[in-house]
């Protein structure tokens, strides 16, 4: 599966000295089957869920989060960045402990989760992003703080809100990578869910994501232009 998965390699074969692995959360058809929270948990999950639904226009999170992410694939490629997609299409059944394997096993330099909220607070609006306190692992919590200020920089209609640390995050539980969980926003909050489901938005949304990465990276973005 994970051939299918893998950017524009170079000629050579060799990996780029700089890999991103992203995971548009969600999927089509939910996966209720269960699996551990964390490496030797007794405690489990739903490997993936079929995601929020938008209040106002009924865009999917999994179909948002998806054109998020090759939107962002894109913008990183400029700067020479090899980007692994978790899914490229609808069509997958993946679970979160899964979508962190290959990034951890090729030593990917960060991976990034994208999810939507929703909630029963039409007021509720914002984004925020999660990781796991891991001994040791301070580059998580650095890439989670680049990635929201420039995010919520670039898109107007959504705001900041914060950075937190998660355990309840398979995927971050289970990645041996830096990780974080960008929550893009409120699809039950109807300036964003309209923002959100908007195709040049996204692109946006997704020039911002790429701007945070970039700086977690240290890569000069007029290297790429």
């Amino acid at each position: 599966v994970w051939s299918d998965c893998i950017g524009r390699m170079p000629e050579s074969g060799v990996l780029p000295s700089r890999v991103v692995v992203i995971d548009a959360g969600g999927q089509q058809e939910a996966d209720l089957e269960k699996e551990p929270v964390r490496p030797e948990s007794d405690v489990m999950t739903e490997r993936m869920r079929e995601g929020a639904v938008g209040r106002f226009t009924g865009g999917k999170e999994y179909e948002i989060t998806l054109a998020v992410a090759l939107e962002l694939e894109q913008e990183l490629e400029k700067y020479g960045v090899l980007v692994v997609e978790k899914r490229r299409n609808m069509e997958v059944s993946i679970s979160n402990a899964e979508s962190v394997s290959l990034a951890s096993q090729i030593e990917a330099d960060a991976f990034l989760q994208m999810y939507i909220n929703r909630s029963e607070n039409l007021e509720r609006r914002g984004a925020y992003v999660n990781y796991a306190a891991k001994e040791g692992d301070d580059k998580s919590k650095e890439l989670a703080g680049f990635v929201l200020t420039a995010y919520t920089d670039a898109v107007d209609a959504i705001q900041k809100n914060s950075v937190d640390i998660s355990e309840k995050d398979t995927a971050l539980n289970w990645c041996k990578v830096p990780a974080v969980t960008l929550k893009l926003g409120y699809l039950s909050n109807e300036e964003e869910d309209r923002c959100m489901n908007q195709a040049e938005m996204q692109k946006v949304m997704a020039e911002g994501i790429a701007k945070g990465l970039l700086t977690y990276l240290n890569v000069e973005e007029q290297d790429g232009e």
